[in-house]
């Protein structure tokens, strides 16, 4: 993972920001031939196909705080989301950082 790797070696690099946002994107589904799918679906990351056209990404990023670094670290393709979904991938992101040995604090973006 791009993470570990940016904060190898050093202790000062595993103190992070989690950001996120939600923003609104334009309905849209494309079909890619070369792995015979179809994109632009509300995807949780569960691998459930869904049929509603995606109307927003929710985006989680990274930003280190010791040095000048910032990376997306997951997205999510929704219609809408309840606030309590929300704190589910939220603690999910936190869980995942935390397993790797990376310190974060939390930013809001909305």
């Amino acid at each position: 993972m791009m993470l570990e790797r940016r904060c190898q070696g050093n202790q000062a690099k595993m103190d992070v920001s989690l950001m996120l946002d939600s923003m609104s994107i334009r309905k849209h589904v494309q079909y890619n031939p070369h792995t015979q799918s179809k994109s632009g679906f509300v995807g949780m990351g569960d691998r459930n196909s869904e049929t509603d056209v995606a109307t927003e990404a929710l985006v989680f990023m990274v930003v280190g705080l010791q040095g000048h670094w910032k990376a997306p670290f997951a997205y999510f393709l929704t219609k809408s989301l309840s606030p309590e979904t929300q704190m589910v991938l939220l603690s999910h992101a936190l869980e995942k950082l935390h397993a790797r040995g990376i310190r974060c604090g939390m930013c809001n973006n909305g």
